[in-house]
């Protein structure tokens, strides 16, 4: 297994946060000791910023569009970033082709990737960038621990966001949290 931990940049800043001490201080917490217990790291951690998709960035230009980490297309919320840079890799050959073929490869012309690109993945990056925002908010995030500690169907529904099996938007919805409330 990959293991990482992530906070958002300006809180590793502000608070001189290690993420590599954080991360070794996680894996030997009495939390997690137990479940690392058997493990053997394969190398040392190694740390850098990833470009995520909380905004929408330009990504293209005249003879150029920037695919995967560099159209920074990781998502907000789980770190993920394999699928939408396959996506930008799809959308980039099938604009790429065309512009080739017309002999144009201006700007205008490759704005059709990001147009393709987006009305795939917009929707996705732009509520994960929601529940990255939901989630700062502490007390919020920790009535949502305690509940999915407690329900199975709570773990389910989170665990089936993460994976792209439950769309997300139902984690931005206020009624998720008033049924959490009453269940």
């Amino acid at each position: 297994a990959n293991v990482g931990i992530g906070m958002v940049h300006k809180d590793v800043k502000e608070k001189g946060i290690d993420l590599k001490e954080a991360l070794r201080s996680a894996v030997e917490s009495p939390r997690f000791r137990d479940r690392f217990a058997g493990a053997k790291p394969t190398e040392e951690p190694v740390g850098w910023n990833l470009p995520v998709g909380s905004k929408h960035r330009k990504n293209h230009g005249s003879g150029f569009m920037l695919l995967g980490d560099a159209a920074s297309l990781i998502d907000p919320f789980t770190g993920e970033g394999i699928g939408n840079a396959l996506y930008s890799a799809k959308f980039a050959v099938e604009t790429a082709r065309e512009a080739v073929d017309a002999g144009d490869v201006s700007e205008k012309r490759l704005s059709t990737y990001d147009r393709k690109l987006w009305d795939e993945i917009g929707d996705e990056l732009r509520t994960s960038a929601r529940l990255q925002s939901l989630g700062r908010f502490r007390p919020l995030l920790n009535f949502v621990l305690h509940k999915a500690a407690r329900s199975t169907h709570v773990r389910d529904v989170i665990c089936g966001m993460i994976a792209n099996e439950v769309p997300k938007r139902r984690l931005t919805n206020p009624l998720f949290y008033l049924r959490l409330l009453f269940s």
